[in-house]
């Protein structure tokens, strides 16, 4: 095929996907907000997901195997896997309404590696057959794990009419003739069948008790105490991200450790305003106001709010932002570019008397009480809370003295129980 015939053809269909997905997107927010009857929308809205996942995972596989590489082909796969991304960053979204009840289970997922791109040929075909055919499964709600990219242990999760985590399941497929065989499995159980309310597909009490989760919410990020702080952090991360616009900019945050240029790429002379020396100037003007003499080093990390970033686990379409930002971030209309000083993270932390180690490719964090030492050997996770996730310093801070104490308690029980 001509490379001018396969351009053609790859615009239009990524075009139509983008459509596609901002029609999906407006059904995830009208789920989200309760503007529509949702009973209907809330059993296919995974479906139809998932189908566009899957054929837009066909069309990269495609790619990679009939088209040479080369740089046209490199930009159209990167167009491709960051259409995946954004669906699956919807996906995540979705998935938060059921799990946001199961936090220590969702963090038990993320402790497994993403599984990247949507599952194609038999194997899709077969998990997409399984979820349109058992919305619900052994009397709970069947919540597909492929169109997300934070639910990576198992492939479906069943969920009870309240919202608990009952158990969750292996989908496996192989083709006899012409004829597709699928397996469900319950791989684990959390509880136990005899014990769990039976639903059926067309039961009241899905709706009804979705709008319930829907709106208890907030109730349940306060119960889990991070409430609050995502509230105080979401702040922080708007004003920045709303001076940038407004100042057509970079701008600097209150505590001078980070810089922010949000990039509107819907404005028409975007092109123009937004030339990567432009901004690379804009930025070196402002790099004076986050560095710091006293420090050590001024290390600063370049990074991007991501779709898929998250705040104390909550996916970022449920950060407490307008609908309108919030689907400009998505779609990537707007694109949040930082640079953040990790010595001033550093600093921050020797002077609350942590000891800190660094080498070229990681750096760790410590203090000795006695003889024993307690302390982070790669601070990685935290930088990227900083630096992706927009967590502002003194919470890092905050979340780094928990995990250092929380070592140090759990070691002085132990010898407490041993004597």
């Amino acid at each position: 095929m001509e490379n001018t015939e396969l351009i053609e053809q790859l615009d239009t269909y990524i075009k139509n996907k983008k459509a596609n997905l901002q029609v999906i997107l407006k059904n995830f927010f009208d789920i989200k907000y309760m503007k529509i009857n949702i009973d209907k929308i809330i059993i296919d809205f995974q479906v139809v997901l998932a189908e566009l996942m899957y054929d837009i995972s066909s069309r990269y596989n495609d790619l990679c195997r009939v088209s040479e590489e080369n740089d046209i082909v490199k930009n159209y796969k990167y167009e491709l896997q960051m259409l995946i991304r954004q669906a699956k960053a919807i996906g995540d979204g979705y998935a938060w309404i059921f799990y946001h009840k199961n936090i220590e289970a969702l963090r038990a997922h993320l402790k497994h590696e993403d599984n990247g791109l949507f599952p194609i040929r038999n194997g899709g075909l077969g998990e997409i057959e399984f979820i349109k055919n058992n919305k619900v499964y052994e009397g709970c709600y069947v919540l597909y794990h492929s169109i997300t990219s934070i639910l990576r242990n198992g492939d479906f999760s069943l969920i009870t009419a309240n919202g608990e985590l009952a158990g969750i399941g292996e989908i496996k497929t192989k083709q006899v003739e012409n004829e597709l065989i699928i397996d469900a499995y319950t791989t684990q159980k959390m509880i136990p069948s005899e014990k769990v309310e039976k639903i059926e597909l067309h039961d009241e009490r899905i709706g009804v008790h979705l709008k319930k989760q829907l709106c208890l919410h907030n109730d349940v990020l306060n119960r889990q105490k991070i409430g609050i702080i995502q509230e105080e952090e979401l702040r922080y991360v708007y004003e920045l991200i709303e001076k940038s616009v407004k100042a057509e900019n970079a701008v600097v945050s209150e505590d001078c450790s980070m810089i922010v240029y949000v990039v509107d790429k819907e404005r028409k002379d975007a092109e123009t305003i937004y030339d990567t020396d432009i901004i690379l100037n804009n930025v070196e003007e402002m790099l004076p106001k986050i560095l710091n003499n006293e420090f050590e080093r001024n290390e600063v990390i370049q990074s991007e709010l991501t779709i898929d970033s998250s705040m104390w686990e909550v996916p970022l379409l449920w950060w407490d932002f307008p609908e309108a930002i919030l689907t400009k971030i998505l779609l990537r209309k707007w694109l949040v570019l930082t640079w953040f000083n990790k010595d001033f993270l550093l600093d921050e932390l020797r002077k609350r008397g942590f000891n800190i180690q660094r080498t070229k490719s990681n750096t760790s964090v410590y203090k000795q009480v006695g003889n024993k030492i307690f302390g982070i050997d790669d601070l990685s996770l935290f930088l990227k809370m900083a630096t992706v996730n927009f967590v502002e310093v003194k919470s890092v801070i905050l979340a780094i003295e928990n995990v250092i104490n929380k070592s140090q308690m759990e070691y002085e029980m132990r010898n407490l129980e041993e004597c």
